[in-house]
């Protein structure tokens, strides 16, 4: 096999969550190598490395066995190696055909294109590796995980010899079914000669692909594993942010919630869709377990039930103080007199207890000082002081690493200790199997039944 990159005890720091200290790395032709590290773990001076966003302060880099230096952004292309991060090498407002040939770097790119030549080529092509479709076609009519094969078949196109897939943005792209389908690609590609680095906040069921599977931590390569010992690395990668950061965030007792587990489920078609399937196809089932009316489209809380998406932090205001993210949801009920006005103390009140709930510092009044863990909470403590009577939480653990996971967990003991009844989704057994007493699974929202 021949090798396409190494890196030898590589040096950089430039933020806390962007340090290398003495790492090394090595990946040959068509090795699939899963890299799995908590937010402060160096990972992200990783994936910098990677891009060419940033340079090394110490140690060297090699590709294709040829020391570079400097590290500039073209040259990975050069090389042929390629960073795919949630989507972001796509433009979804053009067609299937013009991401693939005219969205790319070109070392001439005063030329010519051929619109109908360019879509039959791109036609052929796909059709080549399994994908009969219309390239015409505008891609924000394509679900994440078609976005996601189309970037990496982008890649082998352009004679890519490794690809970096950036799986800790948008994790949740690779859970369930999508997981088993972008894996399915990566086995295929890696036996032509492709190389693959997944980097991953937290455990994907990716890494049951991998050949070779790494812990970083503090900026160092502190594990790695081979096939033979992947039961043990599965174990290991469950509790990595506690085993390398040995910081104690056990929890204590059991918790009770109702879970749904749907491997095939489709995000993009929303939580709310998903409940109806439910009760459509099992009636039975849903009265006996749940028994609620849910919630309109789109509508988060109706007086008794409160649906939290998985993206409920992004719901979230930015430029606003974590006060007034508070009051967002709650202005007619924090809300006084004819025109709403809300008192400052009741305000400062909220602010406050949400503080101690969450176990951060009053000091903290914008998201961007916020952890991820800290986001979503807050997403969910303003619509947990409507005291509804039941929270219903699409896959909340979607971008936080296996530490935040267990921060995030005493919440949930804080919540049914208010009295919510909680249930929880997830695309993820790993997540659902020690908060939930009782799971019901289905496909697709179909032929739901318990878990035994």
């Amino acid at each position: 096999m021949q090798e396409i990159l190494r890196i030898d005890h590589a040096k950089m720091e430039y933020d806390r969550n962007m340090i290398l200290k003495d790492y090394n790395f090595v990946i040959n032709t068509g090795e699939i190598v899963y890299i799995q590290g908590f937010s402060e773990s160096g990972i992200y001076a990783l994936l910098d490395l990677f891009t060419g966003v940033k340079q090394l302060d110490g140690g060297q880099l090699y590709l294709h066995e040829g020391l570079v230096y400097p590290v500039k952004k073209d040259i990975f292309r050069t090389y042929g190696i390629y960073t795919i991060t949630a989507e972001r090498d796509l433009i979804k407002r053009m067609s299937v055909a013009e991401n693939l040939e005219a969205v790319r770097w070109m070392p001439f790119p005063f030329q010519f294109l051929k619109k109908e030549k360019m879509r039959r080529k791109a036609e052929e092509y796909l059709a080549e590796e399994g994908l009969s479709v219309n390239t015409s076609q505008i891609l924000e009519e394509w679900s994440s995980v078609e976005c996601q094969k189309l970037s990496i078949l982008k890649a082998k196109m352009h004679h890519a010899s490794l690809i970096i897939l950036d799986c800790m943005h948008r994790p949740g792209d690779y859970e369930g079914k999508n997981a088993e389908e972008i894996g399915r690609m990566i086995k295929k590609l890696s036996r032509e000669g492709i190389a693959f680095v997944i980097l991953a906040g937290k455990y994907l069921p990716l890494c049951e692909i991998a050949d070779r599977v790494q812990i970083i931590s503090k900026g160092i390569d502190l594990f790695e594993w081979t096939p033979a010992d992947q039961c043990i690395s599965k174990e290991v990668l469950l509790g990595s942010d506690h085993l390398v950061s040995g910081a104690d965030v056990q929890t204590e007792g059991g918790l009770h919630m109702l879970g749904f587990f749907d491997f095939e489920w489709n995000r993009e078609a929303g939580i709310w869709e998903y409940l109806k399937q439910v009760r459509r196809f099992a009636p039975e089932l849903w009265q006996e377990n749940i028994g609620i009316e849910i919630p309109s489209d789109g509508v988060c809380f109706d007086g008794h039930t409160a649906v939290i998406p998985g993206t409920s932090e992004n719901t979230l205001f930015p430029e606003m103080t974590v006060a007034d993210n508070l009051i967002m949801c709650a202005s007619k009920r924090v809300g006084h007199g004819r025109y709403g006005i809300v008192n400052k103390k009741f305000r400062a009140l909220l602010a406050d207890t949400f503080y101690e709930t969450a176990g951060i510092d009053e000091s903290v009044q914008y998201l961007w000082q916020m952890k991820p863990v800290h986001r979503k909470i807050l997403s969910i403590y303003r619509w947990e002081i409507m005291k509804p009577k039941v929270m219903i939480l699409e896959s909340p653990y979607v971008g936080l690493s296996q530490g935040e996971i267990q921060e995030f967990c005493r919440y949930l003991y804080h919540l049914e200790g208010k009295g919510i009844r909680i249930i929880f989704f997830s695309k993820s057994m790993e997540e659902m199997r020690h908060v939930c007493s009782v799971i019901i699974v289905s496909e697709n929202g179909k032929n739901a039944r318990y878990l035994k």
